[in-house]
């Protein structure tokens, strides 16, 4: 990355990924099918953010796991191998109740496994954003006031940079 006259280096990630310096925020994703950069001067910043993206659909999965294998296996046992039809073929056929306990096992560990995956989801994320383009970055491990500090380092940045130009 080539800098502006003037332009010095405030922050950057370990891997370089993630830049912030006097004059822009910019983030480089290297790849094995190619390299995506994308850059904000921080004259054009409009504004930032700070979420929490939850992940929804692993909770669904947590809650509809049980119901359905354990709703399937009730269906099974009292309807289907009741037919007419399946009793002509195969004779009286039952799921046992040992079976039954297993899958009901196997069915708790599964949404367990979910829940544990849904809290191991959540992505707090930054973005910043200028005339209908952004940036995110995903950040991992860092507490709230780390996160807040980083956003207010932004804001001081733009400040000055204002300052300068009046």
């Amino acid at each position: 990355m080539k800098l502006f006259e003037n332009e010095e280096i405030i922050f950057t990630t370990k891997n370089k990924q993630f830049i912030l310096t006097s004059h822009r925020i910019r983030t480089e994703n290297k790849s094995f099918w190619g390299s995506s950069i994308k850059s904000i001067l921080l004259d054009n910043l409009t504004y930032s953010e700070l979420t929490t993206v939850i992940p929804f659909k692993q909770l669904w999965k947590v809650l509809l796991t049980p119901i359905i294998i354990n709703g399937s296996v009730f269906l099974i046992n009292n309807f289907l191998f009741k037919s007419a039809l399946l009793i002509f073929f195969f004779g009286e056929v039952n799921i046992n109740s040992v079976f039954v306990v297993y899958l009901f096992y196997t069915s708790i560990v599964i949404s367990i496994y979910y829940l544990i995956n849904f809290f191991l989801s959540f992505k707090k994320i930054i973005s910043f954003h200028a005339f209908g383009s952004k940036i995110e970055v995903e950040l991992k491990w860092i507490d709230f006031e780390e996160r807040e500090s980083f956003i207010s380092k932004v804001e001081a940045l733009k400040v000055n940079l204002n300052k300068k130009k009046n």
